[in-house]
């Protein structure tokens, strides 16, 4: 400071301070403006924190799963406006299943279903609320079904493969392997049912409220089925029952989300908006009258989107007009 003044320097706006002993590197001081107006050094104490507190930290440190069940998981909300919103170059068609057709093949469901299965696992130990709000959709019903649905299209595919013939014997060109006819079951049908039943074994389990069986179960053995399946080709149709989750699944968290952030609410039976709790309740219920017929959930999905005049591009416009520009 001294150096400063007598080289001329306005040194107003400058202060000093004398660091304590013992500071090691990389530690970190707090400087207060006094109300004489000089800098004085605070040694904060420690926040106190309560009980659940630390529960809650030591859990996220332990295996970084942060709980937080109020984001509805955005990201699906995006997902299901870009699907609604899609036109397809291929056929001319437009919408959520040109979009299903187009861009996700018959293999998406295996793939997304184990991922879903897995984080449901999770959630069983750690979550038990959020885990109740998302077992709804996929559950081991929906598995076993999915499961079954492709052992019967792979007999159907291997059915239409042309048949060829060596030394008078028929065989048939599988997934890259010549096998006889006589031994389809061995080598193709047998491998892929005897992991089925693995599914169904545990599906049955977890049906009945089996206390020894769980979602970590049922995710290990739809992991071994899809690990040793036949990819069909991507235009094979979707097992039914997989289709309807997926439907009321990304209903359900479009709705959820459009409710508590976009200021969407739900009509009521003469016509009148519902409030926030109220609209959120309807679909909660919703939720549960349309079990296993999800496609009137996403109807009324649509439904409040059209009462609401909701526009999404426009919606997101105004959220990031940076990004939007």
């Amino acid at each position: 400071m001294e150096a400063l003044k007598a080289a001329n320097i306005e040194t107003g706006k400058y202060f000093s301070v004398t660091l304590p002993e013992g500071l090691k590197p990389g530690s970190t001081i707090n400087v207060t403006i006094s109300e004489d107006g000089s800098p004085v050094i605070v040694n904060p104490e420690k926040k106190r924190i309560n009980s659940e507190e630390e529960s809650f930290l030591s859990q996220i440190y332990e295996d970084g799963y942060v709980r937080n069940t109020r984001l509805h998981r955005r990201w699906v909300m995006a997902q299901m406006f870009r699907m609604l919103n899609y036109k397809s170059y291929y056929t001319g068609k437009s919408g959520y299943d040109a979009y299903l057709n187009d861009h996700y093949g018959y293999q998406y469901q295996f793939e997304m279903m184990l991922e879903e299965i897995r984080v449901l696992a999770e959630l069983q130990d750690r979550d038990p609320e959020a885990f109740a709000e998302r077992s709804r959709f996929f559950i081991p019903d929906v598995v076993s079904a999915t499961c079954n649905d492709y052992i019967n299209k792979l007999e159907i595919y291997v059915n239409k493969l042309p048949m060829h013939k060596c030394k008078g014997v028929p065989y048939k060109k599988v997934f890259g392997r010549n096998i006889f006819v006589e031994d389809l079951n061995k080598y193709v049908y047998y491998p892929q049912k005897s992991n089925f039943a693995d599914v169904k074994r545990v599906v049955i389990n977890i049906r009945n409220h089996s206390m020894t069986f769980s979602y970590k179960d049922l995710y290990r053995v739809l992991r071994k089925f899809c690990a040793n399946m036949y990819r069909l080709p991507n235009e094979t149709p979707k097992c039914r029952e997989w289709k309807d989750a997926f439907k009321g699944e990304g209903s359900y968290y479009t709705l959820m989300n459009l409710i508590k952030f976009h200021g969407c609410r739900v009509p009521g039976v003469k016509g009148n908006m519902m409030s926030l709790n109220d609209s959120l309740a309807d679909v909660e219920s919703a939720v549960d009258c349309y079990r296993g017929v999800y496609y009137r959930l996403f109807a009324y999905m649509k439904r409040v989107i059209e009462l609401n005049n909701f526009d999404f591009t426009k919606r997101m416009k105004e959220l990031y007009p940076k990004k939007s520009v």
